[in-house]
């Protein structure tokens, strides 16, 4: 886990949900929001879905949907107010599948 929008999976691979940022180390809300994503990623079966325009960040991360039993992680976050939706077409960046969500 690195934060609430960045975790690391099998393999040492990184990967970004796609759609939402969540606050960096140090910055309010911080630990809350990457207990949650802990919390709701210990509580089923995780599947990882593609729907960027590109297929990692420029950092080299996967950007994927996460979702956990059904639930997508990244919509969650954002319900609960630990995350913000960005990284879309409103930013300038590519339109991606959940984006109306």
């Amino acid at each position: 886990m690195i934060d609430g929008d960045t975790i690391v999976v099998a393999g040492d691979e990184r990967v970004r949900l796609i759609g939402i940022d969540t606050p960096e180390k140090g910055e309010c809300g911080f630990e809350y929001a990457k207990l949650s994503l802990e919390n709701l990623l210990s509580d089923g079966e995780i599947i990882f879905f593609d729907g960027a325009a590109s297929d990692t960040d420029k950092y080299g991360r996967l950007l994927r949907y996460v979702e956990v039993s059904g639930v997508d992680a990244g919509l969650q976050l954002i319900t609960e107010g630990l995350a913000i939706a960005r990284y879309d077409s409103r930013d300038g960046y590519g339109k991606h599948d959940r984006e109306d969500q």
